[in-house]
């Protein structure tokens, strides 16, 4: 189990989002995928920060290891999620 810090905004250069328009979700990751509450919004991206290594994935198809973005301990990483969508994770 882990808690998962998922950041939603749009980019205003690579890596770093807006920070007057971005939202966190927090979730708690287990053995099965969970998902975010929030969603994107058009022209967003997630950046997955977590203490422990996870797997993301944009939802409409569960976390798991052969389809979705090796996310390691401790370094954030963006992904790219379509309006409208959440992401979904798993524990590594």
């Amino acid at each position: 189990m882990a808690t998962v810090y998922v950041t939603f905004g749009p980019p205003v250069m690579p890596g770093i989002l807006d920070g007057d328009r971005g939202r966190t979700a927090v979730v708690t990751t287990s053995g099965t995928a969970a998902s975010t509450s929030l969603t994107a919004n058009r022209g967003d991206v997630a950046v997955v920060n977590c203490a422990t290594a996870v797997y993301a994935r944009q939802s409409g198809t569960a976390a798991a290891a052969a389809v979705s973005v090796y996310c390691p301990g401790g370094v954030p990483t963006a992904i790219g999620v379509a309006e409208g969508y959440a992401v979904s994770l798993i524990d590594a």
